[in-house]
């Protein structure tokens, strides 16, 4: 039986009084405490001599591991590999994944261990979603995720040889220090959709991959492209040989998931099914135990995400109603341009609860906005109410981007440079046929704070 649990409340350190075997043990197992968090462990092992340690973060109390006496304790974590889906693409993102998931860990750049939170700009994948709903599954235990999938690479340019499996590998390896992979998920194909040999190819890259993991029969678990795009119907009946030519494989179903609004990437509302759907193969395979428990959570997500889906018209959240530390759904944000954090202020707006906040004490040239679903080629009325407080510029504009990612139009809809109170403004646009990856961004220059709030977008022609 283990003895009691003393708290100790910097950083959330928990040690048993128990007698612990070896000093090193201990200290291979806080190789990711910081150094103020190290300085507290180490008293402990002179003063105490503890059997098992956890460290957490203060808020949740989250075990970021556990050891004990004879061997430490390895968690369970998976590696996400593909294109631009499994990266992250799917908006809006539910603030869960912002906030950060209770137990569920992300490898980060430094190869270290931490909470898995999204940053503004990086939309949901199914990976994140297996990881909640497994955590949800096992309440004794914690999921780790190795995030290695890049966006718009084709098989090749991920196989062997390349910097990008090669920095898949030393992810993994890193990770498997002191976790234990269960699984990889993949999604990938959108730049092979006209590869006949698909499945052929990633069974030579699947064999090499677990030959180089050491792990020969890691489940391998693959996801259909999305069958809003007729162009990929052959490339996903070509994946159903994947079963036969790659043992211990699945493939995941995409039939009635939608795309965002830009005919190639997931909504964030078929992520969450789609991450549920790839973590019912995954049980079907190792933990069948569980597979039918699962159902009815994968019935009633499916049931919920497809209304929500099917309410979408043009955008969401448009009075900031929903969300906690950011308005649900404001999850685009530019690039490389200073740091310019979207909040949720429940203190200022101009009607409750809330508006969004953006701001910057540093001179910043960036934007917040929301995807905008299928406003290519229409005319769109809008209205908002807008306060600027000290950015040189502030404006609300229409964007938008071509099959080639490349932004091909900009539309302004409301300049509040000078609205120092709250002022609403009005405007008709009409997006461009081209423009299929559409945006209502609030875009900043210099330093300062601004608002936006009540938004409506109507389609009038």
């Amino acid at each position: 039986m283990k003895s009691p649990i003393k708290s100790i409340t910097v950083g959330l350190l928990l040690a048993s009084l128990s007698a612990f075997s070896t000093e090193d043990d201990v200290r291979n197992a806080v190789m990711n405490a910081r150094a103020e968090e190290r300085t507290l462990i180490e008293a402990m092992i002179q003063q105490h001599q503890p059997r098992d340690i956890i460290y957490a973060t203060a808020d949740e109390q989250m075990p970021l591991f556990q050891i004990s006496g004879e061997k430490q304790k390895k968690f369970p974590f998976i590696l996400l590999m593909g294109q631009s889906n499994m990266e992250g693409a799917g908006y809006p993102v539910f603030p869960v994944y912002v906030s950060g998931v209770p137990r569920v860990l992300a490898l980060n750049n430094e190869l270290k261990w931490g909470k898995a939170q999204l940053p503004l700009g990086r939309g949901v994948s199914p990976g994140n979603v297996f990881a909640r709903y497994y955590a949800q599954l096992h309440p004794d235990t914690q999921i780790g995720y190795v995030q290695t999938a890049v966006g718009g690479k084709s098989l090749r340019q991920l196989s062997p040889g390349g910097e990008f499996y090669d920095n898949a590998l030393k992810c993994a390896k890193a990770a498997m220090e002191s976790g234990e992979l269960i699984a990889i998920l993949w999604h990938q194909g959108e730049s092979d959709s006209g590869n006949g040999n698909y499945p052929e190819q990633l069974k030579t890259f699947v064999e090499q991959l677990r030959k180089d993991l050491g792990a020969e029969d890691i489940p391998f678990i693959v996801g259909e492209l999305g069958r809003y795009d007729r162009g990929y119907t052959r490339f996903n009946e070509n994946l159903k040989r994947i079963p036969e030519l790659i043992p211990n494989s699945a493939v995941v179903s995409s039939e009635g998931l939608t795309h965002r609004g830009d005919e190639l990437h997931l909504s964030g509302y078929s992520d969450e099914i789609f991450g549920c759907r790839y973590l019912m193969q995954y049980l079907k395979m190792c933990e069948p135990q569980h597979a039918e428990k699962f159902r009815s959570t994968l019935d009633k997500v499916t049931a919920e995400m497809i209304e929500r889906d099917n309410k979408l018209i043009t955008f969401e959240n448009p009075s900031m109603t929903e969300g906690e530390s950011r308005p649900f759904a404001w999850d685009a944000k530019g690039y490389d341009f200073g740091p310019l954090p979207a909040i949720r202020d429940t203190e200022e707006y101009a009607s409750a609860p809330a508006s969004l906040r953006v701001e910057s004490d540093t001179s910043v040239n960036d934007y917040v906005g929301t995807w905008l679903k299928e406003v290519r080629g229409r005319k769109l009325r809008i209205t908002c109410k807008i306060k600027n407080d000290g950015f040189d510029q502030c404006i609300l504009r229409v964007a938008g981007k071509n099959s080639g990612f490349q932004e091909c139009f900009s539309e302004t809809v409301a300049d509040a440079t000078n609205a120092k109170e709250w002022t609403e403004f009005t405007a008709e646009i009409t997006v461009t046929r081209e423009a299929m990856r559409d945006r209502l961004e609030l875009f900043v220059s210099g330093k300062g704070k601004a608002w936006l709030d009540d938004i409506t977008i109507e389609k009038i022609d």
